[in-house]
């Protein structure tokens, strides 16, 4: 198999073992020099502004919605560059990339879902969110019940009859992964608190 000429190979074997000063007659090149060659003769494309793009879209068309764990999320990343043939970018601006997919994907899901809900809806739960007391309404509806006294069922079945006034379809959420659901709920916990 000729992959490499004779002479390409011999200078890659002495590099990778020869570690003192490189011989008189191996020119003296940068490891980006180096990379930037194996990446040419890879014929490995650089992940530049159009696949950065195209890599956002994957991530939050294809692979966040299934809201998958990091280490499997690292794995279909690393497919995706070895599918379209580009050098993997460092960690600090995959981090960014991939917080950035994220918000662009939650944004997606609240208008998904905010698309689903009458004006009525919609008015119902502003009304919630008014703090007119020392909390919202909203705000009472996620407290816990205190104790297992009488009041405290009255409380609870009070606050499902406020939840069930809403009027929502139980499948408003079904198509959207439950860890998605759950961030949305902490996130609007942690606000009203």
């Amino acid at each position: 198999m000729r992959v490499c000429r004779p002479g390409g190979v011999w200078f890659l074997g002495e590099q990778v073992a020869y570690s003192g000063r490189l011989p008189s007659h191996v020119p003296e090149r940068s490891d980006r020099r180096y990379r930037r060659a194996v990446e040419t003769f890879l014929r490995l494309g650089r992940f530049d502004v159009e696949k950065s793009a195209a890599f956002l879209d994957w991530l939050v068309v294809e692979a966040l919605p299934d809201a998958p764990q990091v280490s499997t999320l690292d794995t279909q990343m690393t497919a995706w560059f070895l599918e379209n043939r580009v050098t993997r970018p460092n960690t600090v601006r995959l981090d960014a990339l991939t917080t950035k997919a994220e918000r662009r994907l939650e944004h997606l899901l609240h208008k998904k879902i905010s698309a689903r809900l009458s004006a009525q809806h919609k008015r119902y739960l502003d009304g919630l969110l008014v703090t007119g007391q020392a909390a919202s309404p909203f705000a009472m509806l996620d407290r816990s019940p205190n104790g297992a006294s009488v009041k405290a069922v009255q409380d609870v079945v009070a606050r499902l009859d406020v939840v069930r006034g809403i009027g929502l379809n139980q499948g408003i959420i079904n198509d959207i992964h439950p860890n998605h659901v759950a961030t949305f709920a902490r996130r609007a916990a942690s606000e009203d608190a």
